[in-house]
């Protein structure tokens, strides 16, 4: 069922995924723009407003993004840069839409809506405007604590205060770490879970 005056679906947990990829590939939308796939051969297409296709010789058919729960991002597995795995959507709409970041920037949404991959609402931004955008939603964010030399994840937690009582720092050292507002001399690293997938989709693409 479709709710014309907020533009969307209603949905629920009994609602099939045929069901939502009908409503996916009816949307029409105004100045919908296509690129191909960097180094995809040709076989994927992106649109501005974050949807993929996958084409063949005589067809074409519509990819329907899958929803991390943990981070709230929208994946795709797409040929890219002529290797097929799992990307943000938002990432590579932003790649072909919206161009390079800068050092030390980062991709944001602007409403703050992750599974909103329209390009206008994407932006680059520094890590610093990012924590005040955010900041008053820190505390209770995913955190993992990885392993300086690898990257690799050691722990997960469900918040900044779980992952200082489990490993026995203050909240304050926690979240001046996840913040990048001091450098751990004791080999104990910690990020907020989505920038650290967010760091490991940025490593992917540049590769």
């Amino acid at each position: 069922m479709k709710l014309s005056k907020i533009n969307c679906y209603l949905a629920d947990e009994k609602t099939t995924l045929k069901q939502r990829k009908e409503w996916y590939v009816k949307e029409k939308y105004h100045n919908e723009d296509w690129k191909a796939v960097e180094g995809s051969g040709d076989k994927f297409l992106v649109s501005n407003y974050g949807r993929f296709k996958r084409l063949y010789k005589s067809s074409e058919k519509f990819l329907l993004p899958y929803l991390h729960k943990r981070s709230g991002d929208l994946f795709i597995k797409v040929q890219f840069k002529n290797k097929v795995k799992k990307y943000k959507a938002s990432h590579l709409v932003a790649y072909h839409f919206v161009g390079n970041p800068k050092p030390g920037e980062v991709l944001h949404h602007k409403n703050l809506i992750k599974t909103d991959n329209f390009f206008v609402n994407l932006e680059y931004i520094t890590k610093e405007k990012l924590g005040k955008k955010t900041g008053f939603r820190s505390t209770s964010k995913p955190v993992v604590r990885i392993d300086k030399d690898t990257m690799e994840v050691l722990e997960e937690f469900k918040s900044v205060r779980e992952a200082g009582r489990k490993c026995f720092f203050s909240y304050q050292t926690v979240l001046d770490r996840c913040n990048k507002k001091s450098i751990p001399r004791d080999g104990d690293v910690f990020m907020f879970a989505d920038e650290y997938e967010s760091l490991e989709s940025d490593l992917s693409i540049a590769e």
